[in-house]
């Protein structure tokens, strides 16, 4: 008796390769964007961490930390306006300090909130964290993101675009590839020590925090010596910005 095997010709072989194909060819990009997606929340989640942390430091020692570097492996360096996050100095994983792709944020704070020594000290109000009045950290910000004249920016965080500018464990920075475009000319200004941020093209992940946002956000608090016609709230202007752009 002969039996007959049952087989695939040439032909269904191909038009199963063809399906298949087109079936990868859309759920692969698709499982890309989601994975991408997935690396900007954590970066933006890794940048609220810190935050939140900043806010509970100030609040113990009534200043802000400095900077640190790879080297300094998280420890604050004082004097230090930009570097990496002080992560080591606020109690925090090296993994918060990076962004969802794994490389170092940059983190740049405003020096004179760095030696205060109170919140909102009547009989020491020189030396307090409300009586600071320094512009030493800007943004080229967009249109609807001013800062008051009242405000300046107390603490920026920069996840840069695909590592290119970020800080390695040397101590130096990912090496930037210029490009005469906007976005190329954003992001080289990102890693610069001028104090001068690009949040507009930048395709970097920005997020800075005004110091009166910063107090009435973060910490629960306000400066009672202001000008309540200043908009220590941010009522009239969001003085919180977040640019994000893939």
């Amino acid at each position: 008796m002969k039996y007959k095997v049952k087989a695939f010709s040439l032909l269904e072989i191909g038009l199963g390769l063809l399906i298949i194909g087109i079936i990868g060819s859309q759920v692969v990009p698709m499982i890309k964007k989601t994975i991408l997606l997935k690396k900007y929340e954590i970066t933006k989640r890794n940048q609220e961490c810190i935050l939140q942390s900043l806010a509970a430091y100030t609040t113990r020692q009534n200043r802000l930390p400095f900077a640190s570097t790879p080297i300094m492996q998280g420890t604050e360096q004082r004097g230090l306006a930009i570097g990496i996050t002080p992560y080591q100095t606020l109690g925090l994983s090296e993994r918060i300090a990076k962004d969802g792709f794994g490389n170092y944020m940059t983190y740049a704070m405003n020096t004179s909130l760095g030696s205060t020594t109170s919140i909102n000290n009547q009989s020491d109000y020189d030396n307090s964290f409300c009586a600071t009045n320094s512009h030493a950290i800007r943004t080229i910000t967009l249109t609807n993101q001013a800062i008051p004249a009242s405000d300046y920016i107390a603490v920026l965080l920069v996840a840069h675009h695909k590592g290119e500018g970020a800080y390695m464990t040397n101590g130096n920075r990912r090496p930037l590839t210029v490009l005469p475009t906007a976005n190329s000319r954003c992001r080289a200004q990102n890693i610069t020590d001028s104090g001068l941020f690009c949040a507009q093209a930048s395709d970097d992940t920005i997020n800075w925090v005004t110091r009166n946002n910063f107090l009435s956000n973060y910490m629960q608090t306000h400066c009672f010596n202001m000008n309540a016609e200043s908009n220590v709230y941010g009522e009239t202007a969001d003085p919180e910005g977040s640019i994000e752009t893939e």
